[in-house]
């Protein structure tokens, strides 16, 4: 099986995509055949990517969810859960954040039943960021806030951070600025007080964005930008 997903590799590395996708279901019988479902999930991985970048985005699904399949026959909860996840996310780029909502939530009731708080609220997030393209702000950010508040519990500061700017987001779309702002500084916070410096870094260009938003729009709007704003923008810039 390891061989059979060198070859697909190798295939792939060459743009031989049938070939790839044939070597990767060979690597996955013989996975399956062994008992080995990390194996089995590991050739479907593979002939995920192959299908991404064949750009055959109705088959890569396909294969996705039959890795999801693998890890539910074989009672890998959590890994099921975080492979509805990923197909989630793969449905929001390729078909819209409708036919995405269902995996998102089957994986947040996945996360809870095993009390991964931390895995919830990445779920909860990525809820929101549907909710949002499906213009339910209100909802997004009741999703936002439950996110928040189990990463708080967990002491996960960067999926608290990340609810944080996600909220931020949601804010910004109703129009509300300075709760925007508040948020978004609220993350950057929480991730130097961790010593996240990475994250930090990441979260002031954030909050550089929310405070150039609030600029942009006074100026759309016929209005004088506020100057705390505009300076706000600045420091945030300069320290990113």
């Amino acid at each position: 099986a390891a061989a059979w997903r060198v070859v697909c590799d190798h295939l792939l590395s060459q743009k031989r995509f049938d070939e790839a996708v044939a070597a990767a279901r060979k690597a996955e019988v013989i996975s399956k055949a062994l008992g080995d479902t990390p194996g089995a999930v590991q050739a479907l991985q593979l002939m995920t990517s192959v299908y991404c970048e064949k750009e055959d985005h109705a088959s890569a699904v396909k294969a996705s969810w039959e890795q999801r399949a693998a890890y539910q026959e074989a009672g890998y909860v959590d890994e099921e859960a975080s492979t509805l996840l990923g197909i989630a996310d793969f449905l929001s780029s390729s078909k819209g954040p409708r036919e995405a909502m269902k995996p998102a939530l089957d994986s947040q009731a996945l996360f809870r039943q095993l009390g991964d708080k931390e895995g919830e609220a990445g779920a909860l997030v990525t809820i929101a960021n549907l909710q949002l393209g499906l213009q339910s702000p209100t909802d997004a950010l009741k999703s936002t806030k439950e996110a928040e508040l189990l990463s708080r519990s967990a002491g996960d500061a960067i999926g608290q951070a990340s609810a944080l700017q996600t909220a931020a987001n949601v804010y910004m779309v109703q129009n509300r600025s300075s709760e925007a702002a508040r948020v978004a500084a609220e993350a950057r916070e929480i991730l130097h007080k961790a010593g996240e410096r990475r994250c930090e870094a990441a979260a002031w260009q954030i909050l550089c964005q929310v405070h150039l938003n609030v600029c942009t729009r006074a100026s759309d709007s016929g209005r004088s930008a506020d100057p705390r704003a505009a300076r706000e923008a600045l420091r945030a810039s300069e320290a990113s």
